[in-house]
């Protein structure tokens, strides 16, 4: 259901189904559903090139090796002669301790991640020295690097490796596997690797998803949504925060709604699309349409776009689905589900390659190029640009303002009241109620929100481990 991430990466006999850090099962399935129920999408056009290995196995390398990065933040790093790499935080001044790496100082304001073609270089949260390699080449420090898991204190070592490596549920591997062949993170260092570039057009999804409210209801009304379905959805605290927000809204929302009665053509018609593969003897097997859906994203919206190319991809994608896509077989449940996951990714590489077409301009930010750009419009990078598919299949796009969500700190705080009412029993349904968008009202005021900011509400209630986490979710009071 999360980040569809195998739109433009196939590479089953390699590394799986995927070459990401995520679960192989992310095929999207969730966007797909509501991208044909007509729901709006933001930041769909937003992708880059796959920089963490591609079919190299980078799901082992990355989170198999010492890192600074992800599960492994905020570990210490050291050269091969023990020699620390400093940190820096937000304004470039050197972190001398751990703590200051998770929890900011007064002044410093919110850590955050970066999201896009700035990821990993605008200090927006602690991180090692920007200039490593060069002080690297000039004998400063020597390689190999390493996590130093040791010199850190019992509580953050056993916060990174135990519960991060080892609880987030593709790490279990690398936790089992080190711990058997008798790795001791009280003794041990952990070499870090490099590693390789992947192949030319494989690309990731930056963080696209549902465009939703600050009770995290999609444009349609009654379809809530958490974690990754969200736009600028990302990482453990933020789905857990919003899994519980936007379920809890969703059950108010049931209390002011009838029961519907269910369509009976619409559930025969999607048993008839879902069990087609498996009533076929002969056709098309998951593992080739799947490929040759990547190809095509790869060739026509890839690397280099341009609107030629991507009209020539939409009309690929089309035949794919009007053709081989009706052939599909499959002789067991596994092959069936993953034929489904198929079927889903040629939906979302419609709705990417629409979102691309509609942004006329480059934007880095978004890790988003076209080689026909020969000037930027200022105001292409000031905006979010919604798609949605209609009823009759036409494509829909709008602007919408990157602020349309409102003051982050001002809603910040309106939820936090609302939380201290909450936990002293003070707070009655009817309230939540009627915070509650109302839908029926035709009015510009209604705030949407990006998953990023959301999770404020709930983060103040759950996912806190220790300093570490909550450092990584303090927000200002000032």
């Amino acid at each position: 259901m999360a980040t569809p991430e195998r739109i433009w990466i196939f590479s089953s006999e390699h590394t799986g189904l995927v070459g990401r850090d995520g679960p192989p099962t992310n095929a999207g399935n969730g966007f797909a559903m509501a991208y044909r129920a007509g729901a709006r999408f933001l930041r769909m056009e937003a992708s880059s090139h796959e920089e963490w290995g591609g079919s190299t196995g980078i799901h082992s390398t990355m989170f198999g090796s010492g890192s600074n990065f992800a599960i492994w933040y905020p570990c210490s790093i050291v050269d091969s002669k023990g020699k620390i790499i400093p940190w820096i935080g937000k304004n470039g001044i050197p972190i001398e301790s751990v703590s200051e790496r998770v929890i900011p100082k007064d002044g410093q304001g919110v850590f955050s991640l970066v999201l896009g073609g700035a990821e990993g270089k605008s200090p927006a949260m602690p991180q090692l020295i920007p200039d490593l390699d060069e002080r690297i080449k000039n004998g400063e420090y020597s390689l190999p690097l390493y996590a130093d898991l040791p010199a850190m204190s019992k509580h953050e070592r056993r916060a990174i490796f135990g519960l991060m490596v080892g609880q987030e549920g593709h790490t279990w591997p690398v936790y089992r596997n080190l711990t058997r062949a008798g790795f001791d993170p009280d003794k041990d260092l952990l070499q870090s690797y490099e590693m390789a570039d992947a192949p030319f057009g494989w690309r990731r999804l930056r963080y696209g998803g549902l465009l939703h409210d600050w009770n995290l209801q999609s444009s349609i009304e009654g379809l809530f949504a958490a974690g990754q379905q969200l736009f600028d959805g990302i990482g453990i605290a933020q789905a857990s925060s919003t899994g519980r927000w936007a379920g809890e809204c969703a059950a108010l929302y049931t209390e002011t709604i009838g029961v519907a009665e269910p369509d009976r053509t619409q559930i025969d018609h999607e048993k008839q699309r879902i069990y087609a593969p498996v009533r076929r003897d002969e056709g098309i097997n998951w593992k080739e349409l799947a490929a040759g859906v990547a190809k095509v994203m790869q060739d026509y919206c890839g690397d280099k776009k341009t609107d030629e190319l991507m009209k020539i991809g939409l009309v690929y994608l089309s035949e794919i689905n009007e053709a081989e896509a009706q052939t599909l077989c499959a002789k067991n449940p596994h092959e069936l589900m993953r034929a489904i996951e198929v079927l889903d990714i040629i939906s979302c590489s419609e709705l990417i390659i629409h979102a691309c077409m509609a942004r006329k301009s480059e934007n880095p930010w978004l890790s988003f190029k076209r080689l026909d750009c020969k000037a930027n419009n200022p105001y292409d990078g000031e905006k979010w640009i919604s798609v949605k598919k209609t009823k009759d299949n036409r494509i829909e796009t709008d602007d919408v303002p990157l602020d349309y969500a409102g003051d982050i700190f001002e809603n910040y705080h309106f939820w936090k009241k609302k939380l201290a009412a909450d936990a002293a029993g003070q707070m009655e349904k009817e309230e939540y109620r009627r915070a509650l968008p109302n839908r029926n009202e035709k009015s510009t005021t209604t705030k949407y929100q990006t998953a990023g900011f959301i999770i404020i509400k709930n983060l103040l209630l759950c996912c806190r481990r220790s300093n570490l986490i909550e450092g990584m979710i303090w927000m200002s009071d000032k």
